[in-house]
């Protein structure tokens, strides 16, 4: 394990049965990811100060950092667009939409038009600088990068985020050691 400079090791004493949540499993539902967050750092730190108490974790965990675009809404009507219209285009560009369905030897197949992205080997590459450059038209009668209706900035992600009830949940999880 010496050239291993990152990990985590989580010893759990083994019980028969079927798998079981954590002896302390603390559930916390809502819509605002912050707040989630917030409220699941602090029970993290309780628990931590508990005696008896390990192995915390949240099941917020982070993810890849990931690009977000925000539209502004100023630049968006100076171009006589909407936010929708230009969520959509987008949308359309990078997965396609579908147009028709075409049959060949009694095979239904779907046609997706989509914006001409860049392959390498075959396989559609996407940069950040392609994303930006992506063409909208306007009801003026131009085009329109996508990069001069908002602006972009690398931020943290969630790896995932668990739902019950059509709601966002957040598990707090301790381990007790024995006794």
């Amino acid at each position: 394990f010496t050239k291993i400079v990152d990990f985590k090791v989580n010893i759990r004493e083994f019980s028969e049965g079927p798998p079981t949540e954590a002896p302390v499993t603390i559930r916390i539902t809502g819509e605002n990811i912050s707040t989630l967050q917030q409220i699941s750092d602090h029970l993290e730190s309780l628990l931590k100060e508990i005696p008896g108490t390990h192995n915390i974790q949240s099941t917020l965990q982070e993810g890849l950092n990931e690009f977000k675009f925000t539209l502004d809404p100023d630049k968006i009507s100076k171009h006589g667009l909407n936010i929708t219209q230009v969520a959509a285009l987008v949308r359309n560009s990078v997965q396609g939409i579908k147009a028709t369905n075409l049959t060949i030897d009694e095979e239904e197949l779907d046609i997706y038009v989509r914006y001409d992205l860049p392959k390498k080997q075959g396989t559609t590459t996407l940069s950040l600088n392609d994303i930006t450059e992506i063409q909208i038209p306007t009801p003026k009668g131009y085009l329109v990068n996508l990069s001069q209706l908002g602006e972009y900035k690398l931020q943290k992600s969630l790896s995932f985020i668990d739902r019950e009830d059509q709601e966002r949940i957040v598990k707090v999880r301790s381990d007790l050691e024995a006794g």
